[in-house]
């Protein structure tokens, strides 16, 4: 048997024949015909060149031919064809359809040394897919796809190359074109969910007994006296029909109220701006672990996990980590990768909103640009960024324009830009290591990552081989059990940045400031799990943000889909002890956490939605294709929501009466998060909205009134109040302070942070890179906070350039009370209704009046421009009316 580079020896000396025949006016067996007569062209001979040669798209055209000439039909193949499972009353039970397999004379012989030994590179499985029920009379014309396994031990550690060859009956169509549909043909493709089971390293059930023997039986039940349609409605076929879809909305079309928009932002006009520019699609989001027996790298991205960790059916009929609904709603994916990739986290390396504020960064500090963009992308691109860093041995730094990179436009720096834009992904929180968790050598997404050839889960009892076979990691739960640690969310939930205004470096600053603090928030509450904690309150991180109950439901799955009992037999497959998994959610200290992720930042989330062809992401889940699956950016939403509402905050009136002269209101509202409120970025603020309406429904009274784009009103007026934009002259700009007693429209109870760039005269900032003196901190406290607490200092409240604070925000209550004295005039007498709201803003205006002012000929500020401009969030049906999310409201009648 001539090996692979035989035979390409004899290939190329083969060529050189031809051409010196062809220079002689003869080719061999031309019988002297004249070498200008027309010739058919050269059919494609085996073995194939490597794809990880000649790259993914030349071998699939190559291997297009190949399939159209038939260039395997004399190939060894199957006996007859054969059904893969079960098929009664129209539904199949199997993992393809009816199929016939063919495999290559290098195949062939390593099935007859019964599977021991390599496989050779270039060897080849060709299976041919048919229509069910299962018939023997099939045609090529009847033949419906075909599922292709090609060896290549360079490409990848299941050194496998996977291709469905649709090239076919696809020609024309791209996946790296909105919208994006699941690759289908590649490296690491999401076959290795049932091949991993096998029962040796090279991921193959391939039997001889299939060829020289009959094959297995399955039933085959169809009713005689029904009309049946018998779809090809498989896990393959559905797969390839994934993104098709078209877009609720037109993302070009301006909103009713855009005029107002371009009045309130005038920085940047918006016929200037032709549209986005265009992130490349996450199909192109592929590293691949690399070939055995050493290829382990840092990080692989989230198409590596998405086989066995997203929702499909076990063997299509079996729900697994997908919430059925009756018929007359959508089936909701609740699947680690499927919650995970619609989370800002999945979505953290496309975010414009990071990256605009990005460009602000380098804009104001120019000459550390590059160093700017390698400290910010270490947590919003994580995984590119430090596997840059250890290719390069430190010496390169990871900058913006890497994002944009791919194999055609800078083949360089394709692979690390795939790994940045895909977030903070699987393997970044199940690569993290236990050393340093909780101290400060690990804040700022500093934290230490743990052995390559390990991932971090939250289980002792694991089936570790068919991930050991698919990618080279042995899944496994480390002593500290870190995964289920708050600790490890520390890492990048507690931030410091270097003051630059003040001088210094980005290496070397002056001083730091806290740009984000969540986690010492939390540790310094009666949630916290680590500072003496109370049984009765702890609660980690996880326990919040992990939820695992869906619609009141306690969830009960298995963590993975992979080829286990529940599949029809096959041939060469693991012993069940080594593919069973244990249905997580039984026991109280095994749960099945969901990867929802989430916080309550309706305003990116939107963004998103509306915009997935220009910022490259899917819509439509490749792997949870059946029945009527609900989109993953909705079921984000729906998350979101419900931690808004019921979770976030509640309102009171501890009192309430009529006066001479109008209303005295008393108004507490009580943080229920397991940290400040706001929380994260200093830029997000929530106020109080108060308004008093009489018998007509008209209003007579108003304290925290918007307009349409979130700018808060003064009182029932039309006017912007002039400490929305903090107008006057640094060191006297106009703001809120904190206020215990509200008398007037003009002043308003806001939960924010404010933060100076200069200790003296400064101006209110929002750069991360400018935190010099913080002004104002009145965002509501934990339950449980304490001055005497851990992290005291870092975490204190301030009711405005040193003024009083509420006592509430002292005592422990993670409240704030405050007196509305309403004087009403005319208005005094007749029934009156108060209502009391409040409102959360992620990006509130004056933080996009900053971008906007900082970098108005940014490609990135002005791509936030487009997506801001256009979202429309007063249309019917969203969630952020008048650019502001209600969180809770009490309304009460006098």
């Amino acid at each position: 048997m001539l090996n692979v580079i035989q035979r390409w020896a004899l290939l190329i000396c083969f060529g050189v024949l031809l051409i010196f025949c062809a220079a002689a006016g003869r080719l061999p067996g031309a019988q002297g015909e004249p070498t200008e007569k027309p010739r058919a062209p050269q059919a494609v001979t085996f073995p194939l060149p490597l794809p990880s040669v000649i790259g993914v798209a030349p071998f699939e055209k190559l291997l297009d031919q190949f399939l159209i000439e038939g260039g395997y039909k004399s190939w060894v193949r199957d006996h007859e064809y054969r059904a893969t499972g079960p098929f009664i009353d129209g539904k199949s039970y199997g993992v393809h359809p009816a199929v016939r397999i063919y495999y290559s004379p290098e195949m062939w012989a390593w099935m007859q040394t019964d599977r021991k030994g390599e496989i050779p590179d270039a060897a080849m499985i060709v299976k041919e897919q048919y229509p069910l029920p299962l018939r023997q009379d099939y045609t090529d014309k009847d033949r419906s796809g075909f599922s292709i396994m090609v060896r290549d031990k360079q490409g990848s550690w299941d050194g496998w190359y996977w291709s469905s060859g649709v090239g076919l009956a696809k020609a024309g169509t791209s996946p790296y074109q909105p919208p994006f549909a699941y690759p289908w043909a590649g490296f690491g493709q999401y076959c290795v969910n049932c091949h991993a089971s096998a029962d040796n390293p090279f991921s193959t059930y391939s039997t001889k007994r299939n060829v020289l023997e009959l094959p297995m039986t399955y039933a085959s039940i169809v009713p005689t006296m029904q009309p049946q349609a018998f779809p090809d409605d498989d896990i393959h076929a559905r797969l390839h029909r994934t993104g098709q879809r078209a877009l609720s909305l037109d993302p070009n079309s301006l909103p009713n109220d855009e005029a107002a928009f371009a009045k309130l932002f005038p920085q940047i006009r918006p016929s200037s701006i032709k549209g986005p520019i265009m992130l490349p699609g996450e199909s192109y989001d592929s590293v691949v672990q690399g070939p055995q027996p050493h290829g382990q790298k840092l990080f692989v991205t989230s198409d590596q996990c998405i086989g066995c960790h997203d929702g499909t059916m076990s063997n299509d009929s079996l729900p697994n980590m997908i919430y059925n609904y009756t018929n007359t709603q959508s089936n909701i994916n609740l699947s680690p990768y499927g919650e995970w990739r619609a989370s800002m986290m999945g979505l953290a390396g496309r975010d414009p909103i990071f990256y605009a504020q990005l460009e602000t960064e380098r804009t104001l500090y120019p000459n550390q640009a590059e160093q700017i963009d390698d400290k910010c992308l270490s947590c919003h691109g994580v995984m590119g960024q430090r596997q840059l860093a250890h290719d390069s041995g430190g010496l390169q730094l990871f900058t913006h324009e890497a994002i944009l990179a791919t194999p055609d436009r800078d083949p360089r720096m394709a692979t690390y830009g795939a790994l940045a834009r895909d977030g903070v992904s699987c393997d970044v929180c199940h690569h993290i290591a236990a050393k340093g968790l909780g101290t400060p050598e690990t804040y700022t997404g500093q934290f230490f990552l743990g052995d390559n050839t390990e991932i971090y889960g939250p289980y002792k009892d694991i089936v570790d081989k068919p991930m050991k076979q698919a990618i080279g990691l042995t899944p496994k739960q480390t002593t500290e059990n870190q995964i289920r640690s708050s600790k490890l969310c520390g890492s990048c939930h507690t931030v410091e940045t270097p003051i630059l205004s003040e001088g210094g470096t980005i290496k070397n600053p002056v001083r730091t400031a806290h740009e984000q603090s969540t986690y010492l928030e939390w540790k310094n509450s009666i949630y916290t799990t680590e500072a003496s904690p109370a049984p009765s309150t702890a609660k980690s991180c996880q326990q919040c943000h992990m939820p695992a109950a869906y619609a009141g439901q306690t969830l009960k799955y298995r963590v993975a889909n992979i080829e286990d009992s529940t599949f029809p037999f096959t041939d060469n497959r693991l012993p069940d002890k080594d593919i069973t998994l244990k249905v997580r959610g039984t026991k109280p200290d095994e749960p099945y956490s969901r990867h929802a992720l989430i916080g309550i930042n309706l305003f990116g989330i939107s963004i998103f939605k509306k915009f997935p062809d220009s910022l490259g992401i899917r819509t439509t889940d490749p792997m949870a294709t059946y029945g009527k699956p609900q989109e993953g950016l909705r079921t984000a939403e729906e998350a979101m929501l419900k931690m808004a509402t019921e979770e976030t905050a509640k309102i009171e009136f501890p009192s309430l009466r009529r006066t001479p002269q109008g209303i005295e209101a008393r108004v507490r509202v009580t943080n229920l998060t397991g940290h400040k409120f706001p929380s994260g970025v200093g830029f997000r603020r929530a106020f109080l909205e108060l308004t008093v309406r009489d018998s007509a429904g008209k209003l007579v009274w108003a304290s925290g009134r918007t307009n349409s784009n979130g700018v808060i009103m003064d009182g029932t007026s039309d006017r912007p109040l002039p400490t929305e934009f903090f107008a006057g002259p640094p060191g006297h700009q106009a703001y809120q302070p904190y206020h215990a007693v509200i008398e007037r429209g003009d002043q308003v109870q806001i939960y924010e942070e404010l933060v100076k760039n200069k200790d003296v005269d400064g101006v209110f900032t929002t750069s991360f890179l400018s935190l010099a003196r913080e002004f104002k901190d009145t965002r509501l406290m934990p339950k449980g906070w304490s001055s005497l607490g851990p992290d005291a200092n870092a975490t204190r409240p301030n009711g405005g350039d040193g003024q009083p604070i509420g006592a509430t925000y002292l005592d422990g209550s993670g409240s704030d009370q405050l007196l509305y004295r309403i004087r009403l005039g005319a208005h005094a007498s007749g029934p009156l209704t108060v209502h009391a709201a409040l409102y959360y803003q992620s990006i509130p205006p004056s933080y996009l009046k900053q971008r906007f002012e900082t970098a108005p000929n940014g490609p990135s500020t002005r791509n936030l421009y487009y997506y801001t401009s256009r979202l429309d969030p007063n249309r019917p049906g969203t969630h952020i009316q008048q650019w502001k999310l209600k969180i809770t409201a009490k309304e009460q009648k006098l």
